[in-house]
């Protein structure tokens, strides 16, 4: 490595200027440009052509010929074109020209990488002889040696007992720093976090979130959704974070740049990766802890101006962090009585479980739903005095009809007007007789196969929650009761991401989950051009 390092100080000084398209102001004109130069890119390629002076010969440019690696934009948007039509000793040339453009940038660093990644399928049997091959300069082959040395280094599997530090830009561009570790006991991952005070911070010394605390926080957050973090066999995966000071003892080559995160007690702040609000909860904090292991947002992004983003089919925590705690994240429910009748409502035998919602909504999902079964529509009010201590009705009670068609659902609750009566919410759902799918759905509810214990605090009281997995079982205490929630295996994030997470800075890896990523941020039609049609159009995460 010594003498690497000595032979690239010896390279040329020669540099070619970074994309000079891409830092035109004037959108029409840039797209303009870059058009003309990506038909040209891809005209050459389908010419069939041999000879490299030819295929990368300067292109138009803003204000004259630019050379043809200078324009990062247009090669970008048709590096796959360009790996599979260009003979492979044009695509050797231009990942030299591409190592000489300054300063050099993320886009730079992805399309050497993608370039790189195509090298089997471009050289077949002879691509070791020809990246071992020796030219006159020798430039073309020491710069092969650094590229190749740090894509080894990159893409390397996980060695047992073993750290690896994955620093380099995220498949949408972002940088990221952290450390990966795989024993006997599961995978572990790394973060250096600095929580720090946003600048002109004022908040009252007893509201004031100290650094110590929203570490203790985000840890307890990490932690409660740990269960549902599995590696590609299923072992666990735990997310260490570490303070600058704890990172500081793991070896040098492995240890993780710090990600400093402010703590803002600003009011209706935003929570994002680098900027915490002072109350946030653990959906946003884990959401945001997973974008600095390289996985992007994957909710509709039109509304902050991110045009082409890939969205999945099914929910995550990437796609809706709120809905994927909901559904998945184990939890210890308070719920706080608003007046005397409530809590001397609770007090008495029978009356949580008609407090706790939802019910039937747990069992069926709204797509079905709205596709089977009725509106709810109230039934008549039921006195439940205090001196009686049995319910006259159980919470929820569904019949199923002698032909497996016609499900009747009711789900009775306590009227928070007087807290000593139920009421009733019914629907029917009724299924074609030929749909085999929609009866197995009303058999399943009928035996209580889909029962989930998703539970809130009915309407009326207030909530809190702690996240975790818990086993108290139901507790009364004054005007406040709490219980166990439990969610069923409804997935929290998807086997994909968790491959990315582990593949790093190795953007030859994952390579349908990186071509959709790339996208996420995209906010011009002209970034948008090479938008893969699947991220678009199908669920991205089930793509092989």
């Amino acid at each position: 490595m010594i003498k690497t390092l000595m032979l690239l100080a010896w390279l040329p000084t020669t540099a070619l200027a970074v994309d000079a398209v891409a830092m035109i102001t004037d959108a029409a004109v840039r797209g303009e440009i870059m058009k003309k130069q990506m038909d040209e890119i891809l005209k050459r390629g389908a010419s069939n052509s041999t000879d490299c002076a030819e295929l990368l010969a300067p292109l138009e440019g803003p204000t004259g010929p630019m050379e043809f690696a200078e324009a990062t934009t247009a090669i970008e948007k048709t590096v796959g074109n360009i790996a599979t039509d260009y003979p492979a000793e044009c695509v050797d040339t231009l990942l030299q020209n591409l190592a000489l453009v300054t300063p050099p940038t993320p886009a730079i660093k992805r399309i050497m990488e993608r370039l790189n990644s195509y090298e089997p399928i471009v050289w077949g049997n002879n691509y070791k002889a020809l990246a071992c091959q020796v030219h006159e300069s020798g430039i073309e082959s020491l710069l092969a040696l650094a590229a190749n040395a740090q894509s080894v280094n990159e893409c390397a599997p996980l060695i047992n007992n073993t750290w690896k530090r994955v620093s380099g830009a995220s498949a949408y561009g972002n940088t990221v720093d952290y450390s990966l570790n795989k024993s006997s006991a599961g995978i572990r991952v790394a973060l250096n976090i600095n929580f720090v005070q946003a600048a002109g911070t004022t908040a009252p010394s007893d509201k004031m979130v100290s650094s110590e605390r929203m570490m203790a926080q985000a840890r307890g957050c990490m932690q409660a959704v740990g269960g549902l973090i599995k590696g590609p066999t299923g072992e666990p995966m735990q997310f260490d974070l570490l303070t600058p000071t704890e990172a500081a003892r793991l070896p040098t080559d492995v240890q993780p740049k710090a990600n400093t995160i402010t703590i803002d007690h600003a009011p209706d702040v935003r929570s994002h990766s680098k900027n915490y609000a002072h109350d946030v909860g653990c959906p946003t904090i884990v959401h945001e802890i997973l974008h600095l292991v390289g996985l992007c947002d994957e909710y509709a992004g039109e509304s902050d101006g991110y045009i082409c983003r890939a969205t999945s089919k099914q929910n995550n925590v990437m796609v809706d962090n709120f809905e994927a705690f909901n559904a998945s994240v184990p939890r210890r429910v308070t719920c706080e009585c608003p007046n005397a009748d409530c809590a001397a409502a609770i007090a008495q035998p029978g009356r949580l479980n008609f407090l706790k919602a939802l019910r039937w909504d747990d069992r069926t999902s709204a797509r079905f739903r709205n596709a089977f079964c009725t509106t709810p529509t109230g039934t008549a009010s039921l006195a439940w005095p205090s001196t009686y201590p049995n319910p006259p009705k159980q919470p929820f009670t569904a019949t199923l009809s002698p032909d497996g068609l016609k499900l009747s659902m009711t789900d009775y609750y306590m009227n928070q007007n007087d807290w000593k009566t139920i009421y009733g919410s019914s629907t029917e759902c009724t299924c074609p007789e030929a749909d085999a799918r929609c009866r197995e759905t009303l058999a399943q509810i009928v035996g209580g196969q889909l029962k989930v214990n998703n539970r809130g605090c009915h309407f009326g009281l207030k909530e809190s929650f702690v996240w975790g997995a818990t086993t108290l079982g139901d507790v009364v205490t004054d005007n406040k009761f709490s219980f166990d929630a439990n969610p069923g295996s409804t997935a929290f994030i998807h086997p994909k991401q968790v491959q990315r997470i582990l593949a790093g800075s190795c953007m030859t890896q994952v390579q349908s989950y990186n071509d959709c990523a790339k996208n996420a941020y995209a906010s011009t039609p002209e970034d948008c051009a090479d938008v893969e049609e699947h991220c678009l159009r199908s669920d991205f995460l089930e793509q092989p």
